[in-house]
């Protein structure tokens, strides 16, 4: 199993990512916006993250509630942005009339 396990690793890379499309209607009219995120290392981590992300507020002490915790609640769109880039994620977005561009709000 070690020898086809270090074979498979010298094929591969750790880049991953993933994108999530939403469709809707705004004033009526149909609008579909797709997200992004890629890592270009250590991609199988990309599940973990807001784990990873609440370990963190957990011991800097900013985070006391225990048990289930709404996402908004501890963490802003801002911060959570933040905290991905901190950690080599790359965020990107698609509007109806654009090409892929980087996430930067």
């Amino acid at each position: 199993m070690r020898a086809a396990s270090w074979l498979v690793d010298r094929f591969g890379d750790e880049a991953a990512g993933f994108t999530v499309t939403v469709s809707g209607e705004r004033d009526g009219r149909p609008i579909t916006r797709r997200l992004g995120m890629t890592a270009r290392q250590d991609g199988g981590r990309i599940p973990s993250l807001l784990a990873g992300i609440a370990v963190d507020h957990v011991l800097a002490g900013r985070l006391q509630t225990t048990g289930l915790v709404p996402l908004h609640s501890w963490l802003a769109p801002h911060e959570l942005r933040t905290a991905l880039r901190e950690r080599g994620i790359s965020l990107w977005r698609r509007d109806d009339e654009e090409g892929w561009q980087p996430w930067e709000e």
